[in-house]
């Protein structure tokens, strides 16, 4: 029985050394308590001495009756209130205890060890002037709830994994983020969930930045800015997708890439001094809130940018936003654009337009001027734009459209294609001056030899300024308003399928001297004939019943004039300011009516009456 009882004890006594703390021995070193253990480790336990804005080594190894113990533990409140301006610990210590550091409000800097694994809870609580980055290494397991909270000093704390067991509120809102992922680097600002990028990994040759970031277990961050110089110097950097989240673009954010293309997304309310000086070739562009800039602050000026596109997200073009592309050739607006601001291709070479908005209205200021009364000759802008595309979304061509395309440039040689999704091409004075091109599909209109007709060709519509000459197909029943205006016709035949002339249409056509009206004309038009300063004689036929307003004002060298019998009315200044009409032959048989003043008033003239 004696044998068996203290066989128990035996038992219980090594059960009890297995069990217990490889703790032997608390030992005073230098000011600083260690608890020596009998695996050769230590445990820093506490200062015991005064630190006041003094700093602080602690060693890796402490040797005791000459033997080496490494320091590897940081004890529960080791440093608790104390006054060390900063610390140093050594790559041995694996483990930080609670409070370790709390409370120290004089601590500025203190290093994180490269082989710790954890930090306990309140670890560094309330260390308010702490403000040396603090770099969390792969090793460490697991942080503390509170572990920094208080750091109000604290700006970032760094992490290369979220591989992490993270306490609940380890810091306060002012301190961010660094966390290194897929080789680029997210600073996740606690304050307002939201996180920024920049590559760490130079090499990187794609890139899709995702919407939002995650850490941990809980925390998830909304990526919305892109960094100063955050891909600056990434040489093989070949595509980058932004997502709609992003905000705000850095200074030199895509210098040095070898990007070709970037989309950029359509909440982007923010774009730095020389963000895309790299060499790249198209930006299509989708922002709808872009904030006005400046030509001091024109996002992309100096890049070398060749093609820039709208989507059809935009609704709202910004100042400035295209100036000082030298290299730019080609630019597309999308089909939503409701106002283009002024100044936008500044100092461009710009050379193509595709233009996709449906009907360009009168609220649009204007694309390239600086303001409405500057002088278009002042504006540094390049004019020999060739070309103007119309989209497929294009329904109208209206005069306003028009107009404005006339500023782009004095050449005549400009062209305009023509879709299919065309319906309606409004009359205008400045249409006669593009060289026009229409879709084969287009259904309501065709173009031969330089002249615009609607589908059928009963209609002509428009002639290309620079033609001589022209024969009219027979198919022709009318011709439109502005249909030939200054045009470079020396002679013109109308033929008898004509019944109506439109108003200004063959006006300002300063060569045309010789005019045949077909028999079946009824009507000439307000201005039909105005300003024709060649032309010495006209015979009005006796098909026409009616003569526009001005239709033959301003012909300085028309001499005589005949009017078929059965014109019934001649608008006001019908030949006003023919200043060298000597003769007018009336064959009416009943008096027209005639509106004010339709015949010069110079006594020079001869009125016939037949």
């Amino acid at each position: 029985m004696k044998t068996r009882i203290f066989t128990l004890i035996v038992s219980l006594f090594i059960a009890t050394m297995t069990c217990s703390s490889k703790f032997f021995m608390n030992v005073t070193i230098g000011n600083i308590s260690y608890d020596l253990n009998d695996d050769k480790t230590a445990t820093l336990v506490e200062f015991l001495g005064e630190g006041q804005n003094t700093k602080l080594t602690v060693p890796s190894t402490v040797t005791y009756n000459n033997s080496k113990y490494v320091v590897t533990k940081i004890e529960d409140k080791a440093f608790y209130f104390d006054n060390f301006k900063e610390i140093i610990l050594p790559n041995t210590i694996k483990s930080i205890g609670e409070r370790a550091f709390a409370y120290m409000s004089y601590l500025e800097s203190i290093n994180i060890p490269t082989n710790l694994n954890s930090i306990g809870n309140s670890a560094f609580i309330y260390c308010s002037s702490l403000s040396s980055d603090i770099i969390i290494p792969l090793s460490v397991k697991s942080i503390g709830e509170s572990a920094f909270k208080g750091c109000t000093a604290l700006k970032y704390i760094t992490f290369y994994t979220d591989d992490i067991e993270i306490g609940n509120d380890i810091f306060d809102n002012t301190t961010n983020i660094l966390f290194y992922q897929n080789g680029c680097c997210y600073t996740l600002h606690n304050d307002s969930n939201t996180a920024s990028i920049k590559a760490e990994d130079k090499t990187l040759e794609q890139i899709i930045i995702p919407t939002t970031i995650k850490f941990g277990e809980y925390n998830s961050y909304l990526i919305t800015k892109i960094d100063d110089e955050a891909f600056d110097g990434c040489s093989s950097l070949t595509s980058i997708e932004i997502p709609n989240s992003v905000t705000s673009i850095g200074s030199f954010a895509f210098c040095g890439t070898n990007l070709t293309s970037i989309n950029i997304p359509i909440n982007i309310y923010e774009i730095k001094d020389l963000a895309f000086c790299g060499t790249f070739d198209t930006v299509v562009w989708n922002a709808k809130n872009y904030k006005n800039c400046t030509l001091e602050t024109a996002p992309f000026r100096y890049s070398s940018i060749t093609t820039f596109i709208f989507g059809d997200e935009v609704e709202n073009i910004p100042n400035c936003l295209c100036a000082y592309l030298t290299s730019l050739k080609t630019v597309k607006f999308g089909k939503n654009i409701e106002s283009i601001g002024r100044m936008l291709f500044w100092d461009s070479n710009l050379d193509t337009i595709i233009w996709d908005i449906p009907e360009y209205t009168t609220t649009m200021p204007e694309l390239f001027y600086y303001t409405n009364s500057i002088n278009p000759s002042e504006v540094s802008i390049n004019e020999k734009i060739d070309t103007f595309i119309l989209g497929n979304n294009v329904k109208t061509i209206n005069e306003t459209l028009i107009r404005e395309l006339q500023t782009l440039s004095i050449a005549d040689s400009q062209e305009i294609f023509i879709p299919n999704s065309v319906l309606n091409i409004e009359p205008c004075d400045w249409l006669s001056k593009f060289s026009l091109s229409v879709n084969e599909n287009n259904p309501n209109y065709t173009i031969i030899d330089e002249v615009l007709y609607n589908k059928d060709m009963t209609h002509l519509i428009s002639c290309h300024r620079t033609k001589t000459d022209i024969e009219i197909p027979n198919s022709v029943t009318s011709i439109g308003d502005y249909a030939f205006y200054s045009s470079s016709l020396t002679s013109i035949t109308i033929p008898n399928s004509v019944t109506y002339i439109g108003d200004d249409a063959f006006r300002s056509c300063s060569s045309l001297s010789s005019i045949t009206i077909g028999n079946s004309v009824t009507s000439i038009g307000s201005s039909a004939f105005s300003s024709c300063s060649s032309l010495t004689s006209i015979t009005i036929p006796n098909s026409v019943t009616s003569i526009g307003s001005y239709a033959f004002s301003y012909c300085s060298k028309l001499t005589s004039v005949i009017i078929g019998k059965n014109v019934k009315h001649i608008g006001s200044s019908a030949f006003n300011d023919c200043t060298s009409l000597t003769s007018i032959t009336m064959k009416p048989k009943i008096a027209p009516s005639l509106d004010h003043s339709p015949f010069p008033y110079h006594t020079n003239t001869r009125l016939y009456i037949y």
